[in-house]
Order: C-alpha cells, then sequence, then structure tokens
C-alpha cells in the first residue's frame, strides 16, 4: 500500500447514520490526511484467577476519526455558486446557501441535524465513517495558501479492501496565496491591518455517544476563537491595548481573492481582542493577539460568517 494513493469522499446524509454512499463526484481534494481507524477507549475484564497475567481488554465506545486540510478558494463558477467544499461545513453545523448574485455564505446553525458519510480510502482500504459530524479552523498566513482544517468524527464501520474510486475534483478552484495583492481587506476594529497571519477556530465539542437505544455523534457546543498577528501601529493611531481592556466587540473583514468566483470573505460584527502583546516579525514590531466571536444575546448564530463570490 501506498500512503499517497489516499482518497476521501463525503457526502451529505440524507438519514442521519445511514450510509450515502459517495462517489467520485463527493470526492475532497484534501492535504495532510490522516485516519485513526479504531478511536475510543477500552475495559479490562480484571478477572481474578490463580495465577498472575492481564486481563482481557474490551474495546468500547468505538469510533472513527478523520483530519484533513483543504485549500480555501472560492467556488470558480457563479458568484452565488457552493464551493466544492460546503459539504464539509454542512457537517460541522455551519451550513451555506446562495444569496443570489451576490455570494454563497456560511452561517453558524445551532439547530443543524446534517451529517456526513465519509470514505477514507488508504490505497483500497476503505474506513467509512456514519453520522460524521466536525469542525475547523481557518488559516491564513502571509505568503502561503490559505486552508481550512477538518476534524471528524462518525461511527464505525468495518473496514475493508475496495478499490479506489476515480475522483473528481473539477469543482476545487487553485487557490492563491495571501498576499497585498492577493488580499485587500484586513480590517479589524476599523483599522486596516497588515496581517502577518490569522487563526479561526470554530471551535465545535463534538462527542460520540454509544448507548443503549442509541449510537450517535453530536455537536454539544461551540466557542468560536482564534489569533491574529499584525503589525502594530503606534498608539496615536489605533490603541488596541484600551480596547481589550476595555472588552470591546468590533468587526472583523477579511477579504481574500481579487477575480469574482474566487474570493472569500471571513466576517464578523462582534469580534473581541484579547491580551494583545508586543512581538517581533523581521525587527518590525506586531501585535499578537487571541481573539473571540461573540453572537448576539438574542438571535445568536451570527458570530463569524464565510462567505464566497
Amino acid at each position: 500500500m501506498l500512503n499517497r494513493k489516499t482518497l476521501i469522499l463525503a457526502a451529505i446524509e440524507a438519514t442521519p447514520g445511514v450510509d450515502q454512499v459517495p462517489v467520485g463526484a463527493n470526492a475532497i481534494l484534501a492535504t495532510e490526511p490522516n485516519v485513526v481507524p479504531l478511536a475510543g477507549q477500552t475495559v479490562s475484564r480484571n478477572n481474578v484467577r490463580p495465577t498472575l497475567g492481564g486481563s482481557q481488554h474490551i474495546h468500547v465506545g468505538s469510533h472513527v476519526q478523520v483530519t484533513f486540510k483543504v485549500e480555501l478558494a472560492g467556488a470558480g463558477g457563479a458568484v452565488d455558486d457552493a464551493p466544492a467544499w460546503a459539504a464539509l461545513m454542512h457537517g460541522c453545523g455551519m451550513p451555506g446557501a446562495p444569496s443570489a448574485g451576490v455570494s454563497y455564505d456560511f452561517h453558524p446553525d445551532s439547530d443543524s441535524t446534517e451529517t456526513l458519510t465519509i470514505y477514507y480510502f488508504v490505497d483500497g482500504q476503505r474506513h467509512i465513517l456514519t453520522y460524521a459530524r466536525g469542525t475547523f479552523s481557518v488559516e491564513l498566513g502571509k505568503g502561503q495558501i490559505p486552508y481550512l482544517n477538518f476534524t471528524f468524527t462518525g461511527i464505525w464501520n468495518a473496514p475493508s479492501s475496495v478499490a479506489n474510486p476515480t475522483p473528481d475534483y473539477a469543482g476545487y478552484v487553485p487557490p492563491i496565496p495571501v498576499t497585498n495583492a492577493n488580499t485587500p481587506t484586513v480590517s479589524l476594529h476599523g483599522y486596516d491591518a497588515v496581517l502577518e497571519s490569522l487563526g479561526i477556530n470554530y471551535g465545535n465539542q463534538v462527542v460520540h455517544d454509544d448507548r443503549p437505544n442509541e449510537e450517535s455523534v453530536k455537536i454539544t457546543g461551540r466557542e468560536t476563537d482564534g489569533n491574529i498577528v499584525f503589525v502594530a501601529p503606534v498608539l496615536s493611531v489605533k490603541n488596541f491595548f484600551v480596547e481589550a481592556q476595555a472588552n470591546t466587540l468590533g468587526a472583523m473583514s477579511i477579504v481574500h481573492g481579487i477575480a469574482a468566483g474566487n474570493i472569500v470573505t471571513l466576517s464578523s460584527s462582534r469580534a473581541q481582542i484579547l491580551s494583545p502583546n508586543y512581538g517581533d516579525a523581521n525587527g518590525e514590531t506586531t501585535l499578537q493577539a487571541g481573539m473571540s466571536f461573540i453572537p448576539t444575546d438574542t438571535t445568536g448564530d451570527d458570530e463569524l460568517t464565510i462567505s464566497t463570490s
């Protein structure tokens, strides 16, 4: 077996937990894939015998976990087309929908019931996750390809030898690196920041549960946070220390891409800066800070929006 011959397929399940049988058209163009084929715990029988020695261990709570990265890019067609990685966002409780003629928008949904079937092939060895749900993070760094990093948990199914299907990656658009020309907007609390790096962790709490009358994977909580590094402004222009100490919530907007069909926007109206500190980037003073993204108290599910256009 060759590790390079790894293939991931993912499809939204019509019925949670029922294998959707993804095909080549559901292929995920992934980077750095990894599978834990038999996650869970073991319990010891702990039997007493007239001799020394260990007891048999019993696997409990068996499930499967997969991780991988997907390049963050648009759909490549009309501005309101769904990007090729859209199904993955549905499995993370952040479903998308078109805003006709404008964009395709992903918003948090605390009531989402969507699940995925994921097939993970290692050169003809197939591992199946049903009832899969997950979480993700966003990774942007200057001069680097932007990524979505996914982690999925699903119900264990017996693996088997099945030839890799032929994948169809036609929906994936080549990414563009994070540069001055390609990333025209980095606005934080009304300040145009010179960005070094940005990370956003969607922060789903994903739990596999196996008990009488139910085996499922649930999203039981969410706390979206992150970190940012940018060139430090002089305090007379923008004082992020004062804003952080005052617990100020402000807008964030990151626009990456300049050609219609390959633009991605990350936005929040309630981004909080946490514990900013000075840093250094090639001799230039930077600010490095944690971030938290806060939903509104009444409606909620609005702390972060990811749009392609």
